[in-house]
């Protein structure tokens, strides 16, 4: 969730293109500026063109990267690497292990949040009620693409209907960790801690 770049070349990925890391940077500006506008104003009164004044980018440049207003606090750009890493970690057919691993892979470059930027957003998260809700949009979205992963690879044997149910309950097992961190004071070391406690309770549950 922070704004610090994914290292691509740490897990495996292929480097980002110039074109790539300046959209990136782009999208990291801008969300840092909506989370200090909101703090600062509340959510309900900021609008977009706001944010798009401090950031010093156009109305529809916000739009085209974020889509809503809420998603400029939800968006997270660890999601899209970590859709990514999750076909080349299927190779063991345990899914439950491969989601483990992709965890374990980012988790360290999601923590490193110099500005806070993870805290912030996640008590933006769990205390704006229009961002709840958007909530579980995107992570249908996630859960969608997760299954489609899943459903591809020959060593999981289940079709995207049922990849989408197991990967639902484990995006849940996710938020339900996230929320139990925020909780808890959201201390940046916990938050590893908090989602493999709750990976490992979900596995005995599910018998994996």
């Amino acid at each position: 969730m922070p704004p610090t770049e994914p290292r691509a070349d740490a897990v495996g990925l292929p480097p980002q293109t110039l074109r790539q890391r300046k959209k990136a940077a782009t999208m990291r500006r801008i969300q840092r500026c909506a989370v200090e506008l909101f703090e600062a104003d509340g959510f309900e009164k900021v609008t977009i063109e706001q944010v798009a004044e401090a950031a010093e980018v156009s109305p529809s440049t916000v739009y085209r990267y974020f889509g809503t207003k809420e998603r400029l606090v939800l968006h997270d750009d660890h999601d899209e690497v970590l859709l990514q890493l999750l076909p080349g970690l299927l190779t063991s057919g345990d899914l439950m292990t491969a989601v483990e691993r992709a965890i374990d892979l980012m988790t360290p470059e999601h923590t490193i949040d110099p500005d806070g930027m993870t805290t912030r957003r996640v008590r933006l998260w769990f205390e704006v009620p229009e961002i709840q809700a958007a909530t579980t949009l995107m992570v249908d979205d996630l859960v969608d693409a997760a299954a489609a992963a899943v459903a591809a690879d020959p060593s999981m044997h289940l079709t995207e209907p049922q990849a989408r149910v197991v990967m639902a309950g484990i995006a849940g097992v996710i938020v339900a960790a996230i929320r139990n961190w925020h909780a808890a004071g959201a201390a940046e070391a916990d938050l590893l801690p908090q989602i493999r406690a709750g990976l490992e309770v979900a596995r005995i549950a599910f018998g994996a």
